[in-house]
């Protein structure tokens, strides 16, 4: 989702809302800067609840913002600057919680610092990787039960 987002961001605020190149960069660092942010509230709720709430917590920042959008646009028939800028806010704070829980998780079970020590060995980073995702699929269906 964050990189079909990048690829036609600059199509979107460029030639729909008539930002210049400069206004673009502006709003970028706007982005880059809610994707640093939304990790603190995320580092501080990780202290104090179980990392599964936290998650999901942040997976409704996502879903909220996706659907904010989506009844915007029903509601007005069109989308607005402002509105994009707000929601896309939203679900960078969002997608910022996830991932620092992502590295919580690989922290917790081991995989990170594999894949930080494999050095120039692609096997073992890929097979570090590899069980990683293999245990996020499986508390995903667990999730799901």
């Amino acid at each position: 989702l964050q990189g079909a987002f990048l690829t036609f961001s600059t199509f979107l605020f460029i030639d729909e809302f008539g930002m210049s190149a400069a206004e673009f960069g502006l709003l970028s660092i706007l982005f880059a800067a809610a994707m640093l942010l939304g990790r603190f509230p995320t580092l501080w709720m990780e202290k104090h609840f179980p990392l599964r709430s936290v998650y999901m917590l942040n997976v409704a920042v996502i879903i909220f913002s996706l659907a904010g959008s989506y009844l915007f646009f029903l509601t007005f028939e069109r989308h607005t600057l402002l509105e994009i800028m707000f929601f896309m806010l939203l679900m960078r704070v969002g997608f910022s919680g996830i991932t620092t829980v992502d590295g919580a998780a690989r922290n917790a079970n081991g995989t990170y610092i594999d894949t930080l020590t494999a050095g120039d060995h692609t096997a073992l980073r890929i097979e570090a990787d590899a069980a990683f995702a293999g245990r996020i699929a499986r508390i995903s269906v667990r999730r799901l039960r």
